[in-house]
């Protein structure tokens, strides 16, 4: 038997990486291309053509338009594809248009995840770029249904991984961005503000928050000169009161339970509302976040805001399917953080549930009776939310298992020291 050891230098890494951006935005592309619908694009293109004619006052003109400002100048770019006659008319080349902006910032997305990750090892971070650079789940996301949920996970990943490199005031900037691509980011605040606090002086994490309210203001403000100074409450929370309901397609506790599309001023118990018990659930999910980090003996903010966003996913109301597909990016780098194999295996095992809870929901929309399981859909989703509660609680219990562990490092101080990893054995046969 003979062993023989690749070793991954730059000019290796460059090549893998450029396979992977390469063959990835192909991918998303001709999927893109391939798939002609409406479901939720018909806003997109709604949206592109009235702010590119008009980008400021957008808020008052365009038609249902409730995403934050930061989305509106890659759609005044697009909206300039989708003006054209020729694109217009002409199914495939329109998704392109509408679908490119989310497609080039999850391509973005898999070089990001290698510089997030190589100072643990080479090998782990083209590993990691290339499980996402095919994860079904964020593909059919972008490709597919053409969501802009990339955009705030690209912002979301580059912000920890700044404020985890020691750069406060740059890190409050970025969050500030990602609050401002989805409402959604704000669930991460939490472990932001404990990760601030704890790890920086008063006077940075200070400069730091200020940064962040300074950004989303610059952003807003000229449209804010055209639409009045409330616009930031109209858009948040104008948006999150439009679908209050107990669960939105989503797979959780209230899928499980048959409470899809319910509405959540509905009582449960006597006259106790389900709103009334996610508001319960959400102080019980915002100690306990607070008490893994205080207590947690890796204090790793990825592996907290893993477990917070799974649990707001499980057990708050008007969750939509989508809205556990930021939990993946932090699994996933929690994993090669810890060395955990176990949360790796959550990862993979989540990546393929939040695919089918979007494939499922979406083919339902689009084809419609076409669907073999078109009748039986109601059914699936909750077979379906019964799996998703199942695997947070194995999820739950690894998350919890790696922030009571030992860090790495000290791991490896009272053990055999770890093999190194830029370099990768392959043992070949002599008879092969």
């Amino acid at each position: 038997m003979e062993v023989f050891r690749i070793k991954i230098g730059k000019k290796q890494v460059a090549l893998f990486l450029i396979a992977f951006v390469a063959f990835g935005l192909l991918l998303r592309l001709c999927t893109a291309y391939n798939t002609v619908h409406y479901f939720d694009l018909d806003y997109y293109v709604d949206w592109s053509t009235g702010v590119h004619d008009g980008l400021f006052n957008a808020y008052d003109h365009v038609r249902r338009l409730d995403y934050p400002p930061l989305y509106l100048f890659p759609l005044y770019l697009a909206g300039f594809f989708v003006k054209m006659p020729a694109i217009q008319s002409f199914g495939p080349y329109l998704m392109l248009a509408l679908k490119f902006f989310p497609i080039i910032f999850d391509t973005a997305t898999i070089v990001l995840i290698y510089f997030v990750l190589r100072r643990h090892s080479r090998a782990a971070a083209l590993l990691c770029a290339a499980t996402w650079a095919v994860n079904p789940a964020i593909l059919f996301n972008c490709a597919n249904w053409g969501q802009t949920d990339s955009l705030m996970i690209f912002f979301l990943l580059l912000c920890f991984y700044t404020l985890e490199d020691k750069r406060p005031v740059w890190a409050g900037v970025l969050f500030g961005l990602a609050c401002l691509t989805k409402f959604q980011c704000a669930y991460f605040a939490p472990v932001f503000l404990l990760e601030l606090l704890s790890k920086n002086k008063l006077s940075k994490s200070l400069a730091s928050l200020g940064a962040g309210a300074a950004t989303g203001l610059l952003v807003f403000l000229p449209f804010m000169l055209q639409s009045g100074w409330d616009l930031p409450l109209r858009v948040y929370f104008g948006g999150f009161g439009k679908y209050a309901y107990a669960t939105f397609n989503a797979a959780n506790i209230y899928g499980a339970s048959g409470l899809n599309g319910v509405l959540d001023n509905t009582p449960l118990v006597g006259s106790i509302t389900i709103q009334a018990v996610s508001i319960v659930f959400a102080l019980a999910i915002l100690a306990g976040t607070v008490l893994a980090y205080a207590k947690g003996k890796t204090r790793c903010p990825w592996t907290v805001s893993f477990l917070l966003m799974q649990s707001i996913f499980m057990f708050m109301t008007r969750m939509h399917e989508r809205y556990q597909i930021p939990a993946l990016i932090f699994c996933l780098v929690a994993s090669m953080r810890n060395r955990s194999g176990q949360l790796f295996v959550v990862y993979l095992l989540q990546s393929a549930m939040v695919f089918f809870n979007q494939f499922f929901l979406f083919t339902r929309v689009v084809q419609g009776q076409d669907t073999a399981w078109f009748v039986q859909y109601d059914t699936i989703f909750i077979v379906l939310s019964v799996l998703n509660v199942l695997l947070y609680v194995f999820s739950f219990y690894v998350s919890v298992k790696t922030l009571l562990s030992e860090p790495p490092a000290v791991r490896a101080e009272n053990s055999e020291v770890l093999p190194s990893t830029e370099s990768v054995p392959l043992e070949v046969s002599d008879n092969a």
